[in-house]
């Protein structure tokens, strides 16, 4: 019997051991799954940065790749971002152009074309009662660059996380910040127009603290510093997002908004996760009373 118990113990250690070189071997990400370097084979830190900015870049096109090209092709992330990129090809090909660098450092459309589409309009919203103008402003960009810079985290993060939570979960993480952030900036901007999907990307920012925190103690051992690593990425991320809402064109109030939103809508959808009934019925409650403070408040105002 201590022979079979020590066997065991042998094997667990094994094992252990096992999984610690494959896990050194491998690159795994939750939409494209895992690469397995070459035997011996170190992720060398082009290899890590690379797989983590852009995965697609090493997964190829054929064989078992063509599943996650599949699934990645079908998410919310990539059909939204194409149908930004197509609102924005209408607003410069339908509408006279690209406006003056020195008016429109984004290289876009004027901004009375924006504010034609949808763009985030407080008086229209209160006055004409266009309230649809809290949703459009998500499929309007100010610009080439402001569209590249934000479908380069919606199409890496956005699509990372779509993965993790499900279609259903992200979109409505999506949407509802994108809405409380256009209307936030409404509130605490009301002269200036708005566009671009920046509050809704920083509802899924917010989600993904709030995913972390609910999830931190059913992380197996082998995953601790994948855990750690992303919670280092979204508290940086918080701060570059914070210290670039200062600057010209940018909307403090819907990134922060984005931001609170999104990490309610989370605290109410993925409460059923936390391994404790009442922290789970806690959580939910406490998410769904920030929801509704939160849309109240703005309301009222």
């Amino acid at each position: 019997q201590m022979y079979e118990t020590q066997q065991q113990v042998i094997n667990e250690i094994w094992h252990q051991q096992q999984t610690h070189a494959m896990r050194e071997n491998t690159l795994w990400d939750p939409l494209w799954g895992e690469i397995i370097l070459a035997e011996g084979g170190r992720k060398r830190a082009c290899q890590h940065f690379t797989f983590a900015c852009c995965p697609c870049a090493m997964m190829g096109c054929g064989g078992q790749a063509r599943r996650f090209w599949q699934k990645f092709l079908l998410s919310w992330s990539f059909g939204l971002g194409l149908l930004q990129v197509i609102m924005m090809v209408v607003a410069v090909a339908l509408y006279g152009g690209h406006d003056a660098v020195e008016r429109n450092p984004m290289i876009g459309p004027h901004y009375h074309v924006l504010d034609k589409l949808g763009a985030k309009n407080a008086a229209r919203i209160r006055w004409n009662w266009e309230w649809w103008r809290i949703l459009s402003p998500m499929l309007l960009h100010a610009g080439w660059l402001h569209l590249v810079g934000n479908l380069s985290v919606q199409l890496r993060t956005g699509a990372m996380l779509e993965a993790a939570w499900g279609g259903a979960s992200w979109l409505c993480v999506y949407v509802t910040s994108g809405a409380f952030g256009a209307l936030a900036g409404c509130l605490m901007s009301p002269q200036h127009l708005g566009v671009g999907s920046s509050g809704a990307l920083c509802g899924l920012l917010g989600a993904w603290a709030s995913f972390i925190l609910i999830t931190w103690n059913q992380t197996s051992p082998v995953d601790i510093k994948l855990r750690n690593a992303q919670s280092f990425s979204v508290v940086l991320s918080m701060l570059v997002i914070i210290g670039l809402s200062f600057l010209p064109l940018m909307d403090f109030a819907a990134h922060v908004g984005g931001l609170l939103m999104g990490a309610a809508v989370a605290m109410a959808i993925f409460a059923s996760r936390l391994q404790s009934l009442l922290w789970s019925r806690v959580t939910r409650v406490a998410g769904i009373a920030l929801l509704l403070v939160l849309w109240s408040f703005a309301l009222a105002w």
